[in-house]
C-alpha cells in the first residue's frame, strides 16, 4: 500500500472515529438532560445545556433542514473529491480532513434522523452560542487545513 492510499485510509478511519465520538456524546447528553436543562460544570463560565438547533451556526437558516442537508451533502462531496484526487498530502491534512468529514457527517446525521442538531456545550461567561463536538471538529479541521497549506511544504506521497 503506497503512502497516499494509506493516508486516505487514515482519513476514513479517523472520520468514522470522530463521527462515532460525536454521536456518542449527543446520545449521552440526550439520555442525561431534558431540553433546556443545565448542568453547571464551572459556575458562571461553562455548563452543559441541551438544545436542539434547527438552523446552522448561530441558528442561521433556522428551520431550513432541506437546504442545510443539501449544503452538507455538497460539502461532503467536495471534501471526498479533495481526498480522492490528491496525489500527496501536506503535514496535518490527514487529521484535518478526518475532523472535517467526521464533524460534517455528525451534524448531517442529526439533521437526517431528528430534523435538528443536538447542541450542549454552553460557554455562559461570553454568551457564545451553544455547540457540540461536531462543531469543534469542523472548526479545528478547517483551521488545520488552512495551517497546513500556509505553513507546510512537507507532503505524504
Amino acid at each position: 500500500m503506497n503512502a497516499v492510499t494509506q493516508a486516505r485510509l487514515q482519513v476514513l478511519v479517523g472520520t468514522v472515529a470522530f463521527l462515532g465520538f460525536d454521536q456518542a456524546t449527543k446520545w449521552l447528553v440526550n439520555e442525561s438532560l431534558l431540553p433546556g436543562d443545565r448542568f453547571r460544570l464551572i459556575p458562571g463560565i461553562f455548563q452543559l445545556t441541551l438544545t436542539y438547533n434547527t438552523g446552522a451556526a448561530f441558528s442561521l437558516l433556522n428551520k431550513n433542514q432541506e437546504f442545510l442537508i443539501g449544503l452538507s451533502g455538497v460539502i461532503l462531496l467536495l471534501l471526498l473529491i479533495y481526498l480522492f484526487t490528491r496525489i500527496s498530502f501536506r503535514h496535518g491534512e490527514v487529521l484535518s480532513l478526518a475532523l472535517l468529514l467526521g464533524g460534517t457527517l455528525g451534524n448531517l446525521t442529526d439533521r437526517i434522523l431528528t430534523k435538528h442538531v443536538t447542541d450542549f456545550f454552553d460557554v455562559v461567561c461570553i454568551h457564545y452560542p451553544i455547540f457540540n463536538m461536531a462543531d469543534i471538529f469542523i472548526l479545528f479541521g478547517a483551521l488545520g487545513i488552512c495551517v497546513s497549506h500556509f505553513r507546510s511544504t512537507k507532503t505524504v506521497s
